[in-house]
Order: structure tokens, then C-alpha cells, then sequence
């Protein structure tokens, strides 16, 4: 057997696995909660539809084929990269 990355979000003390719902939504790191605020006040300006929608649901259209191209940011990739699921420069063409 290879190893495993250990799951924990390293970025939070809840012991909650780290994923892409928990650096969205739920983690508690100071370091995140300036970058989601934006990011989410971005989303519901641009898509008004999502304020309605559970944080279950708005993963799955910000992970969809239908995302807006004005949502893929740099706040949205800078979230990524901090979480450490993006570890390579992305660009938007």
C-alpha cells in the first residue's frame, strides 16, 4: 500500500477533513474568511439564484460546467491554492 495524505484541513482546529466543501463553506481559519466573503459576495451578485441555494447545492454548480466565466476569479483560485487542492499556476482563457 502507498501512503495517504492525512485528510485533516490543516488550516482549522475542527479536526474536519479538508475539502473542497469545508474551504468554501465551513473552515474556520481567519486566513480564509476575508477570500470567502468576497468570493461568495461575488457569486450572489453575479448569480443571484444561488443566495437560495444550500452550500451543498452551490458546491455543486461552482464545481458544474455551466460556472459563469466571471466566477472564475482570482479570489475563486486564491481559495483553491491556499487549501492546497490547486498547486499549479491556472489561467482563464
Amino acid at each position: 500500500m502507498g501512503r495517504v495524505r492525512n485528510a485533516t484541513c490543516p488550516c482549522c482546529d475542527t479536526g474536519d477533513s479538508e475539502t473542497i466543501h469545508h474551504a468554501l463553506f465551513e473552515c474556520r481559519a481567519l486566513a480564509f474568511s476575508d477570500e470567502r466573503d468576497a468570493f461568495l459576495a461575488a457569486l450572489c451578485s453575479i448569480c443571484p439564484d444561488t443566495r437560495r441555494l444550500p452550500d451543498e447545492n452551490r458546491m455543486r454548480f461552482l464545481l458544474g460546467d455551466a460556472l459563469p466565466r466571471e466566477i472564475v476569479c482570482t479570489a475563486f483560485l486564491s481559495l483553491f491554492r491556499r487549501s492546497g487542492l490547486v498547486t499549479v499556476p491556472v489561467t482563464v482563457s
